[in-house]
């Protein structure tokens, strides 16, 4: 028995490890993720899954409380786990729904751009748009994102510029140039839909991580939305995970 649990503990240590190496990827790639906030979680699970035997001989000898304050330390790390694993659940749940046949109206959130062109990120987003808009002709889109640090344009402005180039007509794009986050993407998006007339059961495209939240978002702004999803890079996918677990967790709580 106490030889499966130290199998347990190492597996679990083992799969901390690599949470934390895909969390820190983004450094050798030039940049920070918000989802690194989420390493000393991991570093402190895998270091009591390794050291757990000697953690409980070094808690014995601090008289009563020892033990005590070790089981409250573990048990708080395991509740924040259960509550992000329960998170992750109903993020993937509701990133693997069907995107509806019948909505009329396409929101594609925006990310970075570099000078006129798209992210590789949002390039794919509106990759997926562009898919949709073609099998669906009779569809409006509504690209939304202002200008962020370090770019030269609005990012709804690169994204307009791009569907463009690659045959949707100009009529069917609304832009929505002013939003710094997603409860602005899509608080501005319904604003666009209830002044224009359109159908206000949408499709928001985005990637899989960041679906739940914009359907919340969505909802909280007067909108009905399903999930039209594009591809992430599997290297990055944790990390950018982890970012959005914690931007779930804020939104649940304090609503933004």
């Amino acid at each position: 028995m106490k030889t499966a649990g130290k199998k347990l503990r190492l597996l679990l240590a083992a799969l901390c490890l690599v949470m934390i190496v895909f969390l820190l990827l983004p450094l050798f790639f030039g940049f920070f993720s918000g989802g690194m906030v989420l390493l000393p979680f991991f570093a402190a699970v895998g270091y009591a899954a390794v050291r757990y035997d000697r953690l409980l001989a070094i808690a014995d000898r601090k008289a009563k409380w020892g033990r005590a304050v070790l089981k409250v330390g573990i048990a708080l790390l395991t509740a924040f786990g259960i509550l992000l694993a329960g998170l992750s659940v109903w993020m993937a749940a509701w990133a693997a729904r069907p995107a509806d046949e019948q909505a009329q109206t396409v929101i594609v959130l925006g990310c970075k751009v570099h000078g006129d062109e798209p992210s590789t990120m949002l390039r794919r987003r509106l990759d997926a748009a562009i898919d949709w808009a073609n099998k669906n002709p009779q569809s409006s889109i509504i690209v939304t994102g202002g200008k962020g640090n370090g770019e030269d344009k609005a990012e709804a402005e690169v994204m307009r510029n791009y569907l463009i180039a690659n045959g949707i007509e100009p009529r069917r794009i609304y832009l929505e140039n002013q939003a710094e986050n997603t409860l602005e993407n899509l608080e501005l998006s319904a604003k666009i839909v209830r002044q224009n007339g359109l159908d206000s059961n949408a499709v928001v495209v985005t990637d899989h991580f960041h679906q739940l939240r914009a359907a919340l978002f969505a909802r909280k702004a007067g909108l009905e939305a399903s999930p039209l999803s594009c591809y992430t890079q599997w290297y990055f996918l944790p990390v950018y995970w982890c970012r959005e677990l914690l931007a779930l967790l804020r939104a649940l709580v304090l609503g933004f």
